[in-house]
């Protein structure tokens, strides 16, 4: 439950600094009155777009640490058998490509 809820704040630090970034891109139409405003339009732009590149990494990191953890349970509710411990390339590929399929 833990590394769900890590999971989801992370994805919500992801929403969160893009919606910076848009406020950001939104702050350019009062620039066509009043021209200090690109300053105010950039400043949120450049901040957003690098909060969320940490963001993504961080979540990357995290969902890749949640599979690692989860891979073998996962593959054993999905009807793969799994022998213990973790998992080969080879069944990781197969179980992405039943997800895509069935998704």
């Amino acid at each position: 439950m833990y590394k769900q809820q890590t999971l989801r704040a992370a994805r919500d630090r992801i929403d969160a600094s893009v919606g910076l970034s848009g406020w950001g891109v939104l702050c350019l139409v009062p620039a066509l009155w009043w021209w200090p405003s690109v300053f105010i339009a950039v400043g949120l732009f450049v901040v957003g777009y690098r909060q969320t590149r940490d963001a993504v990494e961080a979540f990357a990191q995290l969902a890749e640490s949640a599979y690692d953890l989860r891979g073998a349970t996962l593959a054993r509710e999905l009807g793969f058998d799994v022998p213990e411990g973790p998992l080969s390339q080879y069944m990781g590929e197969q179980i992405t490509a039943h997800l895509r399929k069935h998704s």
